[in-house]
């Protein structure tokens, strides 16, 4: 928890820095930001949003979805300052039609796919191999035509089943 802190908070000082610079806005003492993020982004940035707009002087506001989603609000002309992309396949797709500036974009973290289940189900699957077991009767995923999660979640599945 504290390095994915640590990461966000780094992550959001260099947006700080970068739009407090723009002219647009110059016209009010408080610095307004529209942000972007994927959905998994939600719990550390609301944690963080009080303190940090309290020490910056910077009024954050969040929308979260999944990246596809976002990048397509953001091609159609959503007007968000920043976007949090989980996934750098829909930053150069943004680059790409002009959407987004190239050199601002920059990785803030890394993330992997995990397996969990309810807690009535402990202990049932703690592999990618155990999901084969006729015990697991369902299983879910994030939307992979939205979410890099679920990408990764789909091609880890395929794997497992057809690529042996």
């Amino acid at each position: 928890m504290f390095i994915k802190t640590g990461l966000l908070l780094s992550f959001l000082s260099i947006l700080i820095f970068g739009t407090a610079c723009n002219s647009e806005n110059a016209s009010d003492d408080t610095v307004k930001l529209s942000i972007a993020a994927a959905s998994d982004l939600g719990p550390a940035f609301n944690a963080l949003k009080d303190d940090y707009e309290e020490e910056r002087g910077v009024e954050l506001s969040f929308s979260f979805g999944s990246t596809g989603q976002l990048a397509d609000q953001i091609e159609n002309g959503a007007p968000f300052d920043v976007f949090a992309s989980a996934n750098v396949s829909f930053i150069d797709r943004l680059i790409e039609t002009d959407d987004i500036i190239e050199t601002s974009a920059t990785p803030y973290a890394f993330g992997r796919i995990g397996l969990m289940m309810n807690s009535e189900n402990e202990g049932l699957a703690e592999t990618m191999e155990d999901l084969r077991s006729p015990d697991i009767g369902r299983i879910s995923i994030a939307n992979p035509a939205h979410a890099p999660y679920g990408m990764a979640a789909e091609e880890a599945l395929f794997f497992q089943w057809f690529a042996r």
